[in-house]
């Protein structure tokens, strides 16, 4: 089921790419969107299997725009993220994370995949 989502503050419109939980738009345009548990995105470099399971709202821009995000996550586990997504399809995209640490402190992260996942933090 292909539900669309308009954002007034977005110059197109959206689709889920993978469905999350729950979402909403609030009145100002805040989105808020519930995760479930062990979802991902990452394309492990050792060959073991990719994880294309995390919630995706996407859509396809055209001419030029500003984007400005304030991303907040309720941390409860290890890897909980907040994400912004440039989508090209499952094996070439690249996402700026907010996540949640191993040592419990939220931190930066940007993965890279072309083929495979690479990560910075």
């Amino acid at each position: 089921m292909d539900q669309s989502v308009t954002i007034p503050a977005l110059p197109m419109p959206l689709h889920w790419q993978s469905p999350p939980l729950s979402w909403k738009v609030a009145d100002g345009g805040a989105l808020t969107i519930m995760a479930g548990a062990r979802s991902d995105l990452f394309v492990d470099p050792q060959g073991t299997a990719a994880a294309l399971n995390a919630p995706c709202l996407v859509g396809r821009p055209t001419g030029d725009f500003l984007l400005r995000a304030r991303v907040t996550v309720d941390f409860a586990a290890t890897y909980d993220a907040g994400v912004l997504l440039l989508w090209e399809h499952e094996r070439v995209w690249a996402k700026l994370c907010f996540e949640y640490s191993p040592q419990r402190h939220p931190m930066v992260v940007l993965v890279v995949t072309r083929g495979v996942s690479d990560d910075c933090n």
